[in-house]
């Protein structure tokens, strides 16, 4: 395929491409499949933007699935657990009744703290060493 994109797009001569019979059938349909992938790797690029695009917005605070934002205060405490050894803060939920801790945010600065406790209405949160 490669072979033919480089002698159909970058040859200066037309006249290296056959004028007729099995190989330009063959030249054609290739022409075709490339020419069907950049549309597909088109889409699927758009496609990957949109999705980082989205990313991005529901960083700077414009949620878009409600559900993540909620968990159970029945069972559930927010926690804050940190390392004793690096710094490392992670943010998440902790069981009460068991003391499973599920990880939610790794928080590298105060902003993402802050982004964490108003994403999910928590005032306060407690450290865990």
């Amino acid at each position: 395929i490669l072979r033919l994109m480089l002698l159909k797009e970058y040859s200066p001569h037309e006249s290296m491409i056959p004028k007729s019979g099995v190989a330009r059938v063959r030249v054609e349909r290739m022409n075709r499949t490339m020419s069907e992938m950049k549309d597909r790797l088109g889409k699927l690029t758009e496609a990957a933007v949109g999705r980082l695009r989205g990313m991005r917005d529901s960083k700077e605070g414009a949620k878009t699935t409600e559900d993540r934002r909620k968990y159970d205060t029945s069972i559930q405490k927010p926690v804050l657990k940190c390392s004793i050894c690096n710094g490392e803060q992670v943010a998440g939920f902790k069981d009460i009744r068991t003391g499973k801790f599920e990880e939610i945010a790794l928080i590298r600065n105060p902003r993402e703290l802050d982004e964490f406790m108003k994403a999910y209405g928590i005032d306060e949160i407690s450290k865990e060493y």
